[in-house]
């Protein structure tokens, strides 16, 4: 097992998804296709930060990374530029809510960071 470093970023996903359901239910208002673009732009923020967090540790142990982030790369932007191409240039989506949902992993990070954190005493 590997020793985790206090301030790790380790539930940033879990926090940033609460983050994307509760800025989805507020978008509501302005109709379901802002919402969805905030959840759609949101989720595909949050599943970038978990493929980082899961394979670039991965990509770093293997015997050739650089072969292996290239083929992870030549997986990944085909399928993102298939889902923008099908949420935004269909409409499926706002284009504005997509855009500020893409905006709420960086928030999260950086409210996480910034957070003043209490001292555990022992």
């Amino acid at each position: 097992m590997e020793a985790r470093e206090e301030d790790s970023l380790e539930g940033a996903a879990g926090i940033a998804l609460v983050v994307m359901i509760l800025a989805s239910l507020a978008a509501l208002p302005w109709g379901v296709k802002a919402a969805g673009g905030l959840a759609a732009g949101a989720g595909i923020g949050i599943t970038g930060l978990l493929l980082l967090q899961n394979l670039a540790p991965r990509a770093s142990r293997a015997k050739r990374p650089r072969r292996w982030l290239w083929g992870l790369w030549v997986i990944k932007f085909p399928i993102l530029c298939s889902l923008l191409y099908f949420l935004i240039g269909r409409e499926w989506v706002s284009p504005v809510a997509f855009c500020v949902g893409v905006g709420v992993v960086p928030a999260t990070l950086t409210t996480i960071t910034l957070w003043p954190r209490r001292k555990k005493t022992r």
